[in-house]
């Protein structure tokens, strides 16, 4: 099957600037509601401008019998990071905790944000709505267990509920649509850490999954959080990693890069610098005491490159729902790994390589790869997340922003298991205007049928992947 790109409008656009740089977007697909084979997808995008902006646009989906109809992403929300004391604030840890990170949670209803080395999670009231309707909502309203209620109410009953209960610890919603769920992170309990938040990962998938997250630094430091309500109500945020990921006092690992699988079963973490990427599971974390040493995760597989840290393998990872495939960006190339069963492994798996790798062209340079993605939801069978993984059609997603002078582009990819090898599935998405850095950021759907982009002058472009009619 070919396939084309059909770009989607985004209204309103940031004003495009040279000077403030749109640094990361993230796509989330919201599960279908009470209307009909109606879905809503969410774009998040980001902006170091203003003491950091974060707008989320929303786009109506309608499922016909023969086709499918795309509405346009309109702004829905608007959240300001900072009342505008803040300005003017750097990284005090001195690294590039600076940057701007949106890494949204699969179904579009939660994502994180990492800027100037504090880490904030959002969610929407309907994912609120959800958690509490088998709680709270059911107790107060006198709504029965399993009953139907619109979108609408249960919005509105979320939203009167997190205000007026007086056990609860959250604040007045940032946006009429949007609440920040917990205290912000900011990795203040070593002195030693260094952009603290320069690569995140989070599974804020939904009341159906495990809300965790994972933060890397320049440092080489790695924290591991799960959120815990407290009496139903009271959110906190627990460590889980136990400083077992820490560097040692004579090491210098340099920068962590890190990786959540969508359901936050598992995560990744890389230095570049080393060329090795290491991969864990999670373990027996019902009762945690953050003080003990006793682990909460576990080893699985790590791989490395046959170039050290020449090659910065490992400087750009992507997960797909449960981390049975896992994308790793190095210095000019790409390659894939899928975790099989292994009798030789203690964990019982390993990550074996998904086809060969994958070059750029001379005029990609050596920043082809600086950027991965993939998706966390497989194609079979509706996007089923039970059925077994397949490598056939997975797709991919590498970003190239030196290309062309400056004028940067998103390849796009997709398996083919006949071949074992991976082939180009669309043209490319290349910028128009030189030096404007297209591919700064990049994103692709859960499901792997849109992909989202953004320019280092601001731009933001998302695009739907259809079949060639």
């Amino acid at each position: 099957t070919s396939y084309r790109l059909v770009e989607m409008e985004i209204s309103p656009q940031i004003e495009s600037s040279v000077e403030h740089v749109s640094s990361s977007s993230s796509l989330g697909l919201l599960l279908p509601t009470d209307v009909p084979e109606t879905l809503s997808r969410n774009l998040i995008a980001g902006w170091d401008r203003n003491g950091g902006i974060v707008k989320v646009y929303r786009s109506q989906m309608k499922k016909g019998n023969e086709s499918v109809s795309f509405g346009p992403f309109i702004e829905s929300a608007t959240i300001s990071l900072s009342d505008g004391s803040e300005g003017n604030v750097s990284d005090s840890s001195g690294g590039t905790g600076s940057a701007f990170i949106v890494d949204g949670g699969a179904d579009g209803e939660s994502f994180a944000i990492s800027y100037r080395s504090r880490i904030q999670i959002y969610s929407s009231y309907l994912h609120e709505a959800k958690r509490l309707c088998c709680q709270a909502i059911i107790e107060r309203e006198g709504f029965t267990p399993g009953s139907s209620l619109d979108p609408a109410t249960i919005a509105a009953l979320a939203k009167t509920l997190a205000a007026s209960d007086p056990e609860s610890n959250e604040t007045l919603p940032a946006s009429d649509l949007w609440y920040q769920r917990g205290i912000t992170l900011v990795g203040d309990d070593d002195p030693t850490i260094r952009g603290f938040g320069s690569s995140i990962g989070c599974s804020l998938t939904g009341p159906h999954y495990l809300n965790r997250l994972v933060v890397g630094s320049d440092s080489g430091h790695v924290r591991i959080y799960r959120s815990k309500w407290l009496n139903g109500t009271i959110l906190q945020w627990q460590r889980l990693d136990g400083g077992l990921l820490d560097p040692g006092p004579d090491s210098n690992p340099g920068k962590a890069v890190v990786a959540m699988a969508g359901s936050g079963v598992r995560f990744a973490v890389s230095y570049p610098s080393l060329g090795k990427v290491s991969l864990y599971r999670f373990i027996d974390e019902e009762n945690i005491d953050e003080t003990s040493s006793r682990p909460n995760i576990e080893f699985i597989d790590e791989i490395y490159s046959k170039n050290g840290g020449d090659d910065m393998f490992g400087q750009s990872l992507s997960l797909d729902i449960f981390a049975n495939f896992l994308v790793v960006g190095a210095k000019g190339y790409v390659r894939a790994y899928w975790l099989q069963a292994s009798s030789s492994s203690l964990a019982g798996f390993e990550l074996a390589p998904a086809g060969d790798k994958i070059f750029g062209e001379e005029s990609d340079g050596e920043e082809f790869g600086s950027i991965v993605a993939s998706g966390r939801v497989p194609l079979h069978n509706s996007g089923c997340v039970t059925c077994p993984f397949i490598l056939d059609k997975q797709r991919i997603a590498i970003s190239s922003p030196a290309y062309d002078n400056g004028r940067g582009r998103v390849l796009l990819y997709q398996y083919n298991e006949d071949e074992k090898s991976w082939r180009p599935l669309v043209s490319p998405i290349e910028s128009e205007a030189a030096g404007e850095g297209m591919a700064h950021a990049v994103r692709i759907s859960p499901g792997m049928g849109s992909v989202a982009t953004s320019s280092s002058f601001g731009e933001v472009r998302a695009f739907e992947i259809l079949p060639l009619m």
